[in-house]
């Protein structure tokens, strides 16, 4: 996190310095402004699901190329990193459990209409840990929950406990896991990241036209240079923001940690389509050995071979 603070400080000061944005009227540069925010809520999320989690992106939004395989570890992708919400959520409710030193042991009972853990009132007992969501919880659903006999008393673990309260309180379903889960979408729709559009499930991250030019103009005013090689683009896209378009050691050691693979053919036809849309908006000039320098659309009539 504070490697990633260090990031979001570093291009502000590039967006907010560089003659590459500041040249630029405001409603452009408030627009980049709000992309380059909005990103860091997306990296924020990749971090947290996991220090080996990464964005599998593809080339391009839509291209029949990337139909096959790409496209199924791209949706896979996305489902991996969204699984981050209902563990947080898990995680938080297991955390404010053991804080107590009394509930080392936990053991429920259902006697005369009433639930109890450890002796207290099972509502009770989840307002006194502050995480009680409903306090209307009914007898039978309670006993319904914990699979628990009139009058029967048995031990629980804490992860067992907080499993069925989930379930019994509709957290996983609730407005809290909705709001915060939604913020993972609705940020990768404003910054056209994350498609398709529609309420679909199978979402996947894309670098669709408006992304790529934000990233190449960021790169190439942090590097202070008009142009550059492609290369060097990806593979900072990649090592600086979990980026992974091409094959590579390292993208693929991350995709392995999130049970995902690609082959050489696959991983080419996604860098082809991303090669396209950087051409189709400007960005990008072939050299004569089959090489590709990335640039702003501004600068593209100037370059000269040397």
């Amino acid at each position: 996190m504070v490697k990633l603070g260090g990031q979001l400080n570093g291009d502000l000061e590039t967006l907010l310095t560089h003659r590459y944005f500041c040249g630029l009227d405001f409603y452009r540069r408030y627009n980049y402004l709000a992309v380059l925010l909005t990103s860091y809520v997306i990296q924020y999320i990749v971090c947290r699901a996991g220090s080996s989690a990464c964005i599998l992106c593809q080339g391009a939004p839509i291209d029949s190329r990337l139909n096959g395989a790409v496209h199924r570890a791209s949706c896979n992708n996305y489902a991996n990193i969204r699984k981050l919400f209902p563990k947080l959520l898990t995680d938080f409710y297991k955390d404010a459990i053991t804080k107590n030193p009394e509930n080392e042991i936990l053991r429920i009972r259902a006697s005369e209409q009433e639930i109890y853990i450890n002796n207290k009132e099972f509502n009770a007992f989840f307002r006194e840990n502050n995480l009680a969501r409903k306090t209307n919880l009914h007898y039978e659903d309670i006993r319904k929950t914990f699979e628990l006999g009139e009058g029967e008393e048995r031990k629980l673990s804490v992860e067992e406990l907080v499993m069925r309260y989930i379930d019994l309180t509709g957290s996983r379903r609730g407005s809290t896991l909705t709001k915060i889960s939604s913020t993972l979408p609705t940020s990768g729709r404003q910054i056209d990241m994350i498609f398709p559009r529609n309420r679909s499930r199978q979402k996947y991250f894309a670098m669709s036209e408006t992304l790529s030019e934000f990233y190449v103009r960021l790169y190439l005013a942090r590097k202070n240079q008009k142009y550059d090689y492609l290369d060097n683009f990806i593979e900072d896209l990649q090592n600086r923001y979990r980026i992974v378009i091409k094959k590579s050691a390292e993208g693929e050691k991350m995709l392995r940690s999130m049970r995902i693979t690609l082959n050489a053919q696959e991983y080419a036809k996604n860098q082809a389509a991303f090669i396209d849309v950087l051409n189709n908006i400007n960005c990008l000039i072939k050299l004569s050995d089959s090489g590709y320098v990335v640039t702003l659309p501004e600068e593209k009539g100037a370059f000269k071979l040397i």
